[in-house]
C-alpha cells in the first residue's frame, strides 16, 4: 500500500491526516446510556461516566484555583492606608467557592484585615452603598514582601459569584500596599 493517493499527483502518494475535534457531554442522560448499552458492557459505560465526571471536576478545580483580585507585584508608587476600611470594587469572585487561603504584597511590617463583602440585595433602601462582611483573616507581615497565608478548615470562607474583596486597617502603625 503507498497511501493515500495525491489528487492530480500522477501516480503519487502521500499521507493522510484526521484531526478530530470531540465534543464530549457534560453528563450521560437514560437515553444515552441505552444507546451505549446496545454496543457497550456496563463496565465500559461506567468508565466512560467516571472520565465525563473527572473532566468536568477539573474543570471546576482550575476555575476556583484561578487567583481573585489583582496581579502580585512590587507597586511603583504604593498605596497605603491607615485607619481605614475598604471594599475593592475592581476585585469581584466570579464562582461559588471556598476561600482558603490569602496572598498580597506588603510594603512595611504590619497586620492587615483581609475582608470578603457581600453587596447588598437589589431591594435593600441602599443597594450600591451597602455590604455585608462575609468573613475576614488577620494577616501580619514580618517584614516587606510577598505574604501567604493558609487558613485552617474552621477559617474558611464561603463565598458567591458577586462577592468583594476588601480590607481594614486598625492602626497607624501599620502600614501594607496593595
Amino acid at each position: 500500500n503507498g497511501g493515500m493517493p495525491v489528487l492530480g499527483g500522477g501516480g503519487t502518494y502521500g499521507d493522510l491526516t484526521v484531526l478530530f475535534d470531540i465534543d464530549f457531554p457534560k453528563k450521560l442522560d437514560e437515553e444515552e446510556k441505552e444507546l451505549l448499552k446496545q454496543v457497550l458492557d456496563e463496565e465500559e459505560i461506567q468508565k466512560i461516566e467516571n472520565m465525563i465526571f473527572k473532566r468536568n471536576m477539573a474543570e471546576v478545580m482550575a476555575r476556583f484555583n484561578r487567583p481573585i483580585g489583582h496581579e502580585m507585584r512590587h507597586p511603583n508608587g504604593v498605596e497605603t492606608f491607615t485607619m481605614a476600611n475598604v471594599v475593592d470594587l475592581s476585585a469581584q469572585i466570579g464562582f461559588h467557592g471556598m476561600l482558603t487561603e490569602w496572598q498580597t504584597y506588603a510594603s512595611n511590617a504590619g497586620e492587615v484585615w483581609l475582608q470578603v463583602w457581600r453587596p447588598a440585595p437589589l431591594d435593600a433602601d441602599f443597594p450600591q452603598n451597602c455590604y455585608s462582611l462575609m468573613g475576614q483573616s488577620r494577616v501580619v507581615a514580618d517584614k516587606p514582601g510577598h505574604v501567604k497565608m493558609e487558613l485552617r478548615r474552621e477559617e474558611y470562607i464561603m463565598c458567591e459569584p458577586g462577592d468583594l474583596l476588601g480590607w481594614r486597617l486598625d492602626s497607624g502603625d501599620a502600614l501594607m500596599g496593595f
